[in-house]
């Protein structure tokens, strides 16, 4: 049992941090991915990806984002005139933009209700 429970762990860890949905796509000419198996964010430089936060298939709630690099790119938190119906209540999604300012990579950590996870992202020159 305790090996099930070991072996069974990194998956439960993974569902209960914030997760990334990509809700922008990109402009013409520009690139955006968001590759959430390897945690890895690519966009262009002069690129704003608007991102949505979920937890435990829930809204995040309490949402913080921090880059270790801000010359590279720079996050705002976001609000989108919609709604995330939920099956007891209806909540606001809780959305942020992601801007690539210069080619580079840097770290996303983004934290929700005390839980984090780390995005690389990279910023590549406009093409």
């Amino acid at each position: 049992m305790n090996r099930v429970l070991f072996l069974l762990s990194p998956l439960l860890l993974a569902a209960c941090t914030p997760q990334l949905r990509a809700i922008t796509p990109a402009p013409p000419a520009r690139v955006v991915t968001l590759d959430a198996r390897n945690d890895h964010i690519e966009l262009s430089e002069a690129v704003a990806l608007a991102l949505d936060c979920y937890r435990q298939a829930s809204p995040c709630r309490d949402v913080h984002a921090t880059l270790s690099n801000k010359e590279v790119a720079t996050v705002y938190a976001t609000h989108l005139s919609r709604l995330s119906r939920g099956y007891w209540e209806d909540a606001n999604v809780s959305t942020m933009t992601l801007v690539g300012l210069k080619p580079g990579t840097t770290t996303l950590r983004v934290t929700a209700e005390g839980w984090s996870h780390d995005y690389t992202v990279t910023v590549v020159s406009a093409r």
